[in-house]
């Protein structure tokens, strides 16, 4: 339970986050629609390389850091970092060929169902 409890606060303060980031960015910079979420996006990868590396070369690293830092604050704050993370690892281990389809899978399969369900929402809204 305290594990739940761990990754639900830290999972809080990474939403808050990256709220407060994206609505910054958004009106410092008004050039990009999208430029809020872009920085987190990048910003949450480079934290993630950052934490996994500094937690991995600890012998002894407590489960309950990971879940908090990692899995709560970052998991809250984008889940793209844990998705670049992930990739990173693929490409670490030499597989070449699971990392291009997760790529490809992730990325034009997300962008596939995110346009199928704006489609099965707009047509059960015209029923």
């Amino acid at each position: 339970m305290l594990n739940v409890l761990l990754v639900a606060l830290g999972g809080a303060v990474g939403a808050s986050l990256r709220y407060v980031v994206s609505v910054f960015i958004n009106r410092t910079f008004e050039f990009a629609v999208l430029s809020g979420t872009l920085t987190v996006n990048l910003v949450g990868s480079l934290v993630i390389g950052i934490l996994m590396g500094l937690l991995s070369s600890q012998a002894n690293f407590s489960e309950k850091t990971y879940l908090l830092l990692v899995v709560g604050i970052l998991g809250g704050f984008t889940t793209f970092s844990s998705y670049s993370f992930e990739n990173l690892e693929l490409l670490q281990q030499g597989m070449y060929r699971n990392f291009v389809l997760y790529l490809l899978i992730s990325n034009i399969g997300g962008i596939l169902l995110a346009f199928l369900g704006y489609k099965l929402a707009l047509n059960s809204i015209n029923i």
